[in-house]
């Protein structure tokens, strides 16, 4: 072994690697490492040439045996820190940028780095603490402020989120990260005009940036002024730009098309632990009949808890895609031979529409996230039901509607929390309310609700709203329509068992447009509260009608604004039935199809097999 030719095949790949000519690079320092094993600068940039190729899995062992070689080394220690967090190892990484900055504590680099796993591991305090540091350090750090900003946001102190996220935007206006979460922000104190707007600013400065693009999406669907037209308009672009260009690489499927055989139905999404998705999916995976389904779950979830594995035991088959890019995931998807491929999320946040881009199944579709499309090639349909949509025949070329007869949702509350008895009873006077986020209360909806509280005397309204500027703003706003503002009250966002609870403080619910609740709706029927909903043209905007019909008690629904109010004070004067609901509603609840999940599972799979016969009748196997 020569020290002289390691030296020069390093050199060599350092100076292949600064040319970006990263085979060669690495080719040249594999043979330094091969010559000489403890040569620190060959291992340490023969795991950086690994990482950037692709092949973290190799990277990370090369940065790691660098790390044991030279411990009193930043590089090195902080290039092995940055490839755990890369990886996902998220504790061993902490531990690499500690190890990191006790070389070089002024780092800022390493510093917003820490801040970046801290945040990933919920540490929000300790984001804080870091983040003040940067701070003390160099005041004018944009990416300080934003990532304080997010931690402020984790911890519920939205007003602060939004003061250190507009702070970054003043020292960095093309921070596109800081736009996007100042969106969220907004969106939580019930400002969705402004929620819109910095979306918009995110995706005018990089659009590539698909996440913002899709946050976008959703805002124009709570917001109330765009029609219908205007988000299927903005939801083909996001396909046209994000989605097409994966298309034309799509592979034929080589899978049998017998119509009547067992089917591998494939679910994705992110949020397969503590999200209301459990609601829905913890019933179905029990109920679906595994002599002609196999199920498997193909979960995105970062960090996994209780609810993963109970979701995880029900699944035929369970996969953590998570750390996958697109394409390999994309791959997995076809080597585990799935016939129906079905996305979970659609447009909301941590999704994978790039990976159905690929059309890794020969049938593909979307349900649960929220009613409605992603206007994409590659889905050929979406879940809906007659109330939601009514059936017409589908537009060429978008994904197809299959109805199911009955509901678009079947739903398990997984709690026995009492509904109690009817409040109005006992406090002389009627409670209205909404735990809805914020951000589908808007002002045209504040307006509407206070006409009711002006019709009903002594009555008050509940709403679920962070403490600080957003309910001063909505006390402002009711203030200004001539309702005294001491008749609002306020929770914060609470666990499960208490916000069910919080039902047992309500008369009546108001819903929201044009997003009505989804789940908080059926949590409240379940809690025995009534809900005054307002129908509208969208999907999303037609769950209130969906749910009540289902009950068989369209008397709660509503064709105009002035017929909801009409429909809510007319109810808030009956306490009669109120009282009679209070008792009934769960039971009734039960008995439709809201919970009937057997009737559901069949239902669904009915469409599955609805759907893979039409594919198997196709003349010859296509992508599409």
């Amino acid at each position: 072994m020569s020290e002289q030719d390691a030296a020069y095949y390093c050199k060599q790949g350092l100076a292949y690697l600064r040319e970006g000519e990263l085979e060669r690079a690495t080719a040249a320092l594999y043979q330094a490492v091969q010559l000489d094993p403890q040569r620190v600068e060959a291992v340490y940039h023969l795991g950086i040439v690994l990482r950037e190729r692709g092949d973290g899995e190799a990277g990370l062992v090369c940065l790691a045996h660098a790390a044991q070689l030279a411990p009193n080394s930043f590089a090195v220690q902080h290039g092995l820190a940055r490839a755990l967090a890369e990886r996902g190892q998220l504790e061993a990484a902490l531990q690499s940028f500690q190890a990191a900055l006790a070389l070089e504590p002024r780092s800022i680099e390493a510093l917003l780095s820490l801040m970046g796993v801290l945040q990933a591991l919920k540490h929000l305090q300790a984001v804080e603490a870091v983040g003040q540091r940067i701070l003390a350090l160099d005041p004018g750090v944009a990416a300080a402020h934003r990532s304080l900003g997010l931690a402020y946001q984790g911890q519920g102190r939205i007003d602060e989120a939004i003061g250190s996220l507009q702070r970054a935007l003043a020292l960095d206006p093309s921070d596109v990260e800081a736009h996007y979460y100042l969106g969220y922000a907004w969106m939580r104190v019930g400002r969705i005009e402004e929620a819109v707007a910095s979306f918009r600013h995110a995706v005018s400065a990089d659009p590539q940036h698909a996440r913002a693009h899709s946050a976008l999406i959703v805002a124009l669907l709570i917001h109330p002024e765009p029609a219908p037209a205007d988000v299927a308009k903005e939801t083909r672009i996001w396909a046209e730009r994000h989605a097409e260009p994966l298309y034309p690489a799509v592979l034929p499927s080589a899978l049998d098309r017998s119509p009547e055989r067992r089917l591998r139905v494939g679910y994705v999404s992110p949020d397969f632990c503590d999200h209301s998705l459990r609601f829905f999916m913890l019933p179905l995976l029990g109920q679906h009949d595994k002599s002609q389904f196999d199920i498997i779950c193909y979960s995105n979830v970062a960090r996994p808890d209780a609810w993963t594995e109970r979701l995880r035991a029900l699944a035929g088959g369970w996969r953590d895609v998570s750390m996958r890019g697109d394409a390999s995931f994309a791959t997995l998807v076809r080597e585990d031979g799935i016939d129906i491929l079905v996305d979970l999320s659609l447009h909301a946040p941590r999704h994978r529409l790039e990976v159905f881009a690929r059309k890794p199944a020969p049938v593909q579709l979307s349900w649960l996230g929220y009613p409605g499309t992603t206007g994409m090639r590659a889905m050929d349909y979406y879940i809906t039901d007659p109330f939601l949509e009514p059936i017409a025949e589908p537009a060429p070329g978008a994904p197809a509607p299959l109805h199911l007869p009955h509901t678009f949702w079947c739903y398990d509350s997984l709690s026995d929390e009492p509904t109690g008895p009817l409040p109005a009873l006992a406090a002389g006077h009627v409670t209205f309310g909404n735990l809805n986020d914020l951000c589908k209360v808007n002002p045209g909806v504040l307006a509407l609700w206070a006409q009711v509280l002006s019709q009903v005397e002594r009555s008050r309204l509940l709403l679920l709203a962070p403490n600080g500027s957003a309910r001063e703003r909505i006390r402002g706003i009711v203030s200004s329509l001539g309702v005294d503002p001491e008749r609002i009250d306020f929770v914060e966002r609470l666990e499960r068992s208490a916000y069910l609870r919080a039902y047992q403080r309500l008369d009546l619910c108001l819903d929201c447009f044009p997003y009505n609740g989804h789940t908080t709706g059926l949590d409240a029927w379940w809690m025995g509260v009534p809900v005054v909903t307002l129908v509208g043209r969208s999907p999303v905007s037609r769950a209130g009608l969906s749910q009540a019909r289902n009950l068989g008690l369209d008397d709660f629904t509503a064709a105009t604004p002035e017929q909801f109010v009409r429909v809510a004070v007319q109810a808030s004067h009956d306490l009669a039935r109120l009282s009679a609901l209070r008792l009934a509603l769960r039971s009734r609840m039960s008995a439709s199809p809201l919970m009937d999940t057997p009737r559901f599972a069949r239902d669904l799979e009915h469409a599955y097999r609805t759907a893979w016969r039409q594919w198997c009748r196709s003349t010859a196997p296509s992508a599409s």
